[in-house]
């Protein structure tokens, strides 16, 4: 059933577009319509957005340090890029900042399984948390893919629905896990969680949460 903090946006002109995705999130979610990248820019601010979903004929220029800005300002976000046709440069391009491609004309179930993969992602439970974990990322450097398994750190994933989510491996899911603690300064999953969960919890608006000041400490030993 869809709820206010569950919220998709659109970049684009095309109703077309606009309708099937519409019916693909069905009443899961609302949808909001936006026909410039700097508005969905600042939409995407909004703790209670999901998904964006943005049309590659709305965007001029290099595409990868538009959606590089999208990706660093909003690290937990779930994107889909449609494209026109797909070429090797642009997948070389968009695939390391963890967007979803596809091209026209959509494949059949295109969206709706965009939709599904979305609202099952490990979510971060309040505001507060969302934005206290873009705090540690900028921090501590994270990567796109190790602020990814903070689902899992906050037990609103299982790992194995990770390694299917973002394409891993249990090696490699179990190094990415090592790295992110290492660099949190954190000796196991659990105290990475609570201390996030006490710390967020510091700030009574996610407004705020840009005063609490991020994990700090010497590296524990492994």
């Amino acid at each position: 059933m869809k709820t206010l903090t569950e919220t998709f946006l659109l970049l684009s002109h095309d109703t077309t577009l606009e309708q099937a995705l519409l019916k693909a999130l069905s009443n899961e979610a609302t949808l909001l319509v936006v026909h410039s990248f700097g508005h969905m820019l600042e939409l995407a601010l909004n703790p209670n957005v999901r998904g964006a979903v943005i049309d590659g004929r709305e965007l001029a220029g290099r595409i990868d340090t538009k959606l590089e800005r999208l990706r660093d300002q909003s690290p937990l976000l779930q994107l889909l890029f449609v494209a026109d046709e797909l070429s090797p440069n642009l997948l070389n391009d968009l695939q390391p900042l963890r967007v979803d491609i596809v091209a026209c004309p959509l494949p059949a179930q295109a969206l709706s399984m965009y939709v599904e993969r979305t609202l099952s992602a490990g979510r971060v439970p309040t505001a507060n948390v969302t934005a206290y974990i873009d705090q540690l990322a900028t921090a501590h450097r994270l990567s796109g893919k190790e602020v990814s398994l903070f689902g899992v750190v906050l037990d609103n994933e299982t790992p194995e629905h990770a390694c299917q989510r973002l394409g891993l491996d249990q090696a490699v899911f179990s190094r990415t896990m090592r790295r992110l603690l290492k660099k949190c300064h954190m000796r196991s999953q659990d105290r990475l969680a609570k201390n996030v969960m006490r710390d967020a919890l510091l700030s009574t608006r996610a407004l705020t949460a840009g005063l609490i000041e991020p994990l700090t400490g010497r590296a524990l030993p492994f």
